[in-house]
């Protein structure tokens, strides 16, 4: 038996925590909690889109590179192939 097994199996014999008799009737009242604040769940997504356009603008501010060091047809990028072998001779 390997690790996951017996792992498995010591869950099998652990005893019930709650019982689950009572299990469905909680999930329907969470659901009907729910349904009566429609808007409860809006904070979070909110919030972090917020913070992510932020950021997003923050970062074009701060690091505002020239056009010509940006355009994929220049002759002289530092990071291109034909630039690295070129300076390995």
């Amino acid at each position: 038996m390997d690790r996951l097994d017996n792992l498995l199996r010591q869950l099998a014999e652990a005893p019930v925590d709650r019982p689950l008799g009572q299990l469905e009737p909680h999930v329907w009242r969470r659901i009907e909690t729910e349904r009566r604040m429609p808007l409860a769940g809006w904070r979070l997504p909110a919030v972090s889109a917020l913070g992510a356009l932020l950021i997003g603008m923050a970062s074009t501010a701060t690091a505002r590179v020239s056009p010509s060091e940006v355009s994929p047809f220049s002759p002289s990028l530092a990071l291109a192939p034909s630039t690295l072998l070129e300076q390995a001779r």
